[in-house]
């Protein structure tokens, strides 16, 4: 589904000052919600750079939180977000990244998963 309506180019507008004030505020975990938000319509106006930076943002404000499951899907899309334009080297760090964290947490469905992006990329 492409994605490139003026409501979405608008979303990121708003969605760029609101993640000034939550930053200005200290409101870490709606800060990354609303990163992890606007990166998603990045991807899928196949914007993919775009949203990869902000997973990369993303992930630094989950790692504050503490939040490991996160912070690994974080990590994972990061990794699609690379594989897409061709980094596959950049893609198996953030695949790598995200199966330890999963490992460590016990996610086993979600390890399984890590495993199979590893695959992909090699």
């Amino acid at each position: 589904m492409y994605c490139d309506s003026p409501a979405y180019t608008k979303a990121l507008i708003y969605g760029r000052e609101l993640l000034k004030i939550y930053n200005e505020c200290g409101e870490t975990n709606q800060e990354g919600n609303l990163t992890v938000a606007m990166a998603e319509i990045c991807e899928q106006q196949y914007k993919y750079v775009e949203a990869r930076e902000l997973y990369t943002k993303a992930i630094k404000l989950m790692r504050e939180m503490g939040d490991m499951k996160n912070e690994a899907y974080i990590d994972e899309k990061s990794g699609i977000m690379s594989y897409h334009p061709g980094n596959y080297v950049k893609a198996k760090e953030y695949f790598e990244k995200s199966l330890a964290i999963r490992i460590q947490v016990g996610d086993k469905k979600g390890e399984a998963a890590g495993y199979g992006n590893i695959g992909t990329v090699l």
